[in-house]
């Protein structure tokens, strides 16, 4: 520690003759008292970088913008049911990927009812199991070609039938109007009236037959 000392010192004195202060022949010994403190303490390692954990954070967004769609959480789609009690049609919500797309939702309004909502009065008009073939989009207007069991049912069940798969496949985002076809063939369907239609229908053509919204107290 004593030649470390020196050494220093010597180093120094050199630096400080660089600045213009006259040079000593020898070393000097400069009493300990009088030695800087930066200069007495020890040498050390190198305290070694801090240590960074991995990031688990979400890569940062490219600014792309999402596709449109009902699993965005920003649109809505429902089906419609039948109340068993009043024979009005009553929306009801399901979850997203029975409303992902238009297929996927009238799939879900053929299959009928789930068990809590059977047992809470809804029932559906659909009630010959139609199978859907596929839905051709025009535009806004959506082209749903069904099984040909569609064409069995008779009656009011007919009416309440059609007004379901419209006001169904209007609740999609996007759509408007519906035309039928039955494996492919164009087919008329009743209106309130009882009138057959084989024009484009809308949400209009049956929100008479909507149950009322219930009063707020």
């Amino acid at each position: 520690m004593t030649r470390l000392r020196l050494l220093l010192v010597a180093i120094l004195a050199m630096a400080l003759a660089g600045c213009g202060v006259g040079a000593q022949q020898r070393a000097v010994v400069i009493p300990s008292d009088d030695v800087p403190s930066v200069l007495s303490a020890p040498l050390s390692s190198p305290s070694p970088p801090p240590s960074v954990e991995p990031s688990t954070s979400a890569p940062p967004s490219t600014g792309a913008p999402s596709s449109p769609s009902i699993t965005s959480g920003t649109l809505a789609a429902s089906v419609y049911l039948v109340d068993d009690t009043t024979n009005r049609l009553v929306a009801v919500h399901r979850s997203r990927n029975q409303t992902a797309t238009l297929s996927t939702l009238i799939r879900t309004l053929l299959i009928g009812p789930t068990e809590a909502e059977s047992a809470a009065g809804l029932t559906t008009a659909i009630n010959t199991s139609p199978a859907l073939n596929k839905i051709t989009i025009q535009g806004s207007l959506a082209i749903i070609d069904l099984s040909s069991s569609f064409g069995d049912i008779r009656g009011a069940a007919e009416v309440l039938a059609s007004a379901q798969v419209v006001l169904t496949a209007v609740s999609y985002p996007g759509t408007e109007s519906v035309l039928f076809t039955l494996d492919g063939t164009p087919t008329a369907v009743p209106l309130v009236s009882g009138v057959l239609s084989s024009d484009p229908l809308t949400f209009a053509d049956y929100a008479s037959l909507l149950a009322p919204a219930p009063s707020t107290p």
